[in-house]
This record gives structure tokens, C-alpha cells and sequence, in this order.
């Protein structure tokens, strides 16, 4: 599988097939990011080892490619609930990412957060505040 141009939306076929033929840690790879595998994940995945190889993905990407699939998906709007839910157990970054982002206006800053809020459990919340000891969600929410 491959996606070096970064396409996000190109047709996979046989979703389950794909999906088997992946080995756990090429689930990390920038390559594997697309919608349609990602809805796949989230909804008919009924292995869990794969799913956990597919979000963990999201924290160990330092490319940022994978906060971009992020942003991209999220704007795609579907799915967006159990995706954030998702990322919220894996990808301890994600908020600070967005808080750092200069590109995203402080609206689409603020949709984001309500999405985290809204689909991460508390403890989830906690740790994506306090990720590298930054309280961003608390510093970001104070600057209002």
C-alpha cells in the first residue's frame, strides 16, 4: 500500500483484505493514512491489535503528517465523533498540536476542543493537557 502523495482519499478496495495483508507496526506508516481504511478502522475493525498499531500511529508520527490527516478528516465530518474518540486514547499530542498550530484560526481552535471535550473521557482530557507538563488546554482556555 502505498500513498507518497499524500492523498488521503484514494479507493481502496476489499477494505478486510487490506487490512489483514497490513502488519501491526506497517499500520504506523504515513502510508496507511487514508478515509476510506480509517472508517474501516473505526467501525467494522474487529481486531483491536490493529486498531491500537492504526492510532498509535497519530503520537509517534514527529512528520506531522498524521496531525494533518487529522485536520483533513476532521473537515471531511464523517465519523468525527468516534474518531476524535479514538485519537483521544492514543494520540497525547493532538491538543497541543492544535493549540501551536498558527494556520488554524482560534474558531476552528475552539471547534476542535469541543470536539476533544465531548468524545475523550476525563482522564483522557487530563493527559492531553498536561502532555510535555503544559497545561495547553488550561492556558488556551484562559486566553479568553
Amino acid at each position: 500500500m502505498r500513498n507518497k502523495a499524500k492523498n488521503f482519499a484514494f479507493e481502496i478496495k476489499n477494505l478486510q483484505q487490506v487490512s489483514d495483508r497490513i502488519y501491526d507496526a506497517e499500520y504506523r506508516q504515513t502510508e496507511t493514512l487514508n478515509y476510506l481504511l480509517t472508517d474501516f478502522m473505526l467501525i467494522q475493525c474487529s481486531e483491536k491489535t490493529n486498531k491500537k498499531y492504526y492510532f498509535d500511529g497519530f503520537e509517534l508520527d514527529k512528520g506531522m503528517e498524521h496531525y494533518q490527516f487529522t485536520k483533513e478528516y476532521i473537515e471531511r465530518g464523517q465519523n468525527v465523533n468516534d474518531f476524535i474518540s479514538e485519537l483521544c486514547k492514543y494520540y497525547r499530542h493532538m491538543w497541543k498540536n492544535i493549540a501551536e498550530d498558527v494556520s488554524l484560526l482560534d474558531e476552528t481552535k475552539y471547534n476542535y476542543l469541543s470536539l476533544i471535550l465531548n468524545n475523550a473521557t476525563m482522564d483522557q482530557i487530563v493527559v492531553l493537557d498536561e502532555v510535555d507538563r503544559s497545561n495547553c488546554i488550561k492556558k488556551f482556555h484562559s486566553r479568553r
